[in-house]
């Protein structure tokens, strides 16, 4: 093919995920039709999107906002994920490099003020780097705040480089997991294509299709704060432990242990190279490699879902500790009223669905990827492969797999059957992710509908918010999007989970409603009207997950000297150490243009609260603090 480099890998076998880490990360493929897939460089790579296929709602110049009072005016966490010039090492210090890639290196780094890690990604401009698919990346994360997708914090442009501050996860991706344990136990699988398909549903939502659903772009988190991870400690390099694998081997030891109480014979043992996943219907007998116990076992399903659906709700897996992150977003599509349909191929070959090859797809394709993590997940195999990529290309389009190998002998059949309405050919036919999160496969995770009492206080807490000042707004909003304590984060996340039936990210008047009603708590329509009113922030008519988490972190936690600091800084433009209404109306126009009137009453606003145009710390903090009460 013309690359002696990439020639070596242009062969895949469907073993080949266990035994082969090496293959490089970006290529492009060629013409897109499928009689020329084999002249593509890789099938385990991504094409780069064409910087003339594009499609942003945002559009180039800033949005002019059309407002009578500063009460509509709405606030999200993207008008604080600004673009700042010049170094990051201004605010952040660096601690040590984590890795690098094709598109550069990304750094372990530390906030000056709070001291919250970020992960810092270094991308060079100079070195094939499409500047358009990374300034594409940086306009989605900025639409985006949802558990299961990384958080851009903000990005600084220099002369030769950008720089992206995310989210750190403290536990590397899925492929790393999957190379070291080779498959993942059904019940594991379960809670991550949970997840999985929870972000889905956010992001399409949203109008965005990821494009480039795969293993490697799909990270864990540890609900453990990064606080708690030491320096010196954080990459483990004295350490064989990858604690999340050793969850997963504590959880199995807790779900034998329910076993043995209901009487069961069947032991779960973890999966290894050449033994059948954990939550398998038949037992056979059992054998020993590499220390670890591998079990086929005879139909006990009700016993087995039973008491996973037991422990599970129960909160003790340790498996629920961690969750997974969405990264890599420069494949991504935003479709809007004019744009339904793409016609460019984009994503990983092995990941593609039949109609990304055939130039016309939409959001179904990040189903069929989907289908094809989980079959990898649950076997440590590819579900099409070939010995070129013109093969993969043909079974991709046929639709061509199957179940028949020892990797699947006493897998679910509600896993196969998810998986086989992932891969239906018919886009239109394919399962939809509301459809996939309530297939039987997932019935043992259904979260109990019965609120806790101190979930309960969350209801009251909501009732008696109180609409607050705009300045009060507009602070709060920037900090509870940088609050990092993921222990808080992940409790409440469950709780808006509970009351967000349908998956979406946002909860509606009639799911809070059911919800009260679910506690036996009646709720007037004025309090309801109340409810919206002071949590909604964005103003359009529904609480959406970061809306439900900004108003619901506990005070005491959120107004931290470091928090507080950190917010004032922002507006702190110029470092005279005080700030003016005016230079908060600057940081909020660096997204939008804000009329003159808006601006005004704004202004009014805040020397109403302040007594002067000019804040210095102390009073910024005694104000914020006695607006939280």
């Amino acid at each position: 093919m013309g690359n002696n480099f990439m020639d070596s890998f242009c062969c895949i076998n469907r073993n080949d995920i266990i035994y082969n880490q090496n293959y490089p990360r970006h290529f492009n493929y060629g013409n897109g039709n499928t009689k020329d897939l084999n002249k593509s460089l890789n099938p385990m790579e991504r094409k780069n999107l064409p910087s003339s296929e594009i499609y942003l709602e945002r559009p180039n110049k800033k949005k002019f906002i059309k407002i009578s009072t500063i009460g509509n005016m709405p606030l999200c966490s993207n008008n604080f994920i600004l673009e700042k010039y010049g170094s990051p090492c201004k605010d952040y210090e660096m601690i040590e490099k984590l890795g690098e890639g094709t598109y550069g290196e990304v750094f372990l780094c530390k906030n000056k003020i709070t001291s919250q890690k970020v992960a810092i990604k270094k991308i060079q401009k100079k070195h094939g780097v499409d500047e358009n698919e990374v300034k594409q990346e940086i306009e989605i994360l900025r639409q985006l705040n949802y558990p299961y997708i990384l958080k851009l914090y903000e990005y600084y442009i220099t002369e030769d480089y950008i720089y992206l501050v995310e989210e750190l996860c403290s536990e590397g991706d899925l492929s790393e997991k999957l190379f070291k344990i080779h498959i993942f136990p059904e019940f594991i699988v379960k809670i991550i294509m949970m997840q999985i398909f929870k972000a889905l549903m956010y992001l399409h939502s949203k109008k965005i299709l990821h494009g480039d659903l795969k293993l490697e772009n799909i990270l864990i988190d540890s609900y453990h704060n990064n606080d708690d991870i030491s320096e010196s400690n954080y990459k483990k390099k004295n350490s064989n432990t990858d604690y999340f694998i050793k969850a997963i081997e504590n959880d199995m030891v807790l779900v034998n242990k329910g076993l043995e109480n209901k009487g069961s014979k069947i032991k779960f043992a973890l999966g290894r190279v050449d033994s059948i996943t954990v939550i398998n219907k038949k037992i056979y007998e059992t054998t020993k490699v590499n220390n670890f116990k591998f079990s086929k076992y005879k139909d006990d399903k009700s016993i087995i879902k039973k008491n996973i659906h037991n422990v599970y709700n129960s909160g003790k897996l340790e498996i629920l500790k961690y969750g997974i992150k969405l990264i890599d977003f420069g494949c991504s599509k935003i479709f809007n009223r004019t744009k339904r349909n793409f016609n460019d191929i984009v994503g990983t070959l092995v990941y593609c669905s039949p109609e990304v090859l055939s130039n016309n797809y939409d959001y179904s394709c990040d189903i069929w990827a989907c289908g094809v993590i989980m079959y990898i997940l649950l076997s440590g195999i590819y579900p099409f492969y070939g010995e070129n990529e013109e093969e993969i290309g043909i079974n991709i389009i046929s639709g061509k797999f199957s179940f028949d190998t020892d990797k699947f002998n006493g897998i679910s059949e509600e896993a196969k059957d998810l998986i086989k309405k992932c891969f239906i050919l018919d886009p239109t036919k394919r399962i939809s992710i509301i459809e996939a999160l309530n297939h039987p496969f997932f019935d043992d995770l259904k979260d109990s509908k019965i609120f806790m009492e101190d979930e309960k206080k969350i209801f009251n807490k909501l009732k008696n918010k109180q609409v607050k000042p705009k300045f009060y707004q507009i602070v709060l909003t920037y900090m509870s999007y940088h609050f990092n304590d993921k222990e808080v984060l992940s409790e409440l996340s469950r709780i808006f989970y509970k009351i967000d039936k349908d998956s979406d990210g946002k909860i509606s008047k009639n799911d809070l409603f059911v919800a009260y009603n679910e506690i036996g708590e009646k709720i007037s329509k004025e309090e309801m009207d109340n409810i919206i009113k002071s949590v909604d922030f964005d103003k359009n008519g529904f609480i959406e997950y970061e809306e439900f988490v900004r108003v619901l972190i506990p005070e005491e936690k959120l107004f931290t000297e470091e928090n507080l600091k950190n917010a004032f800084a922002l507006f702190d433009t110029d470092k005279n150490g005080f700030i003016t209404p005016t230079q908060i109306i600057n940081v909020l126009e660096k997204d939008e243009i804000i009329s003159e009137k808006a601006k005004l009453m704004l202004k009014d606003e805040i020397k109403k609260i302040i007594g002067n145009d000019i804040i210095k710390y102390e009073n910024f903090k005694n104000i914020m603090l006695s607006l939280s009460i």
